[in-house]
């Protein structure tokens, strides 16, 4: 589950959060 925008970034490598995206 990515989450664009402010997370965005860090969404790519962040499994704490849960989200995890695969650029």
């Amino acid at each position: 589950m990515c989450r664009p925008g402010a997370a965005d970034w860090m969404a790519d490598s962040d499994p704490r959060t849960g989200n995890v995206c695969r650029r």
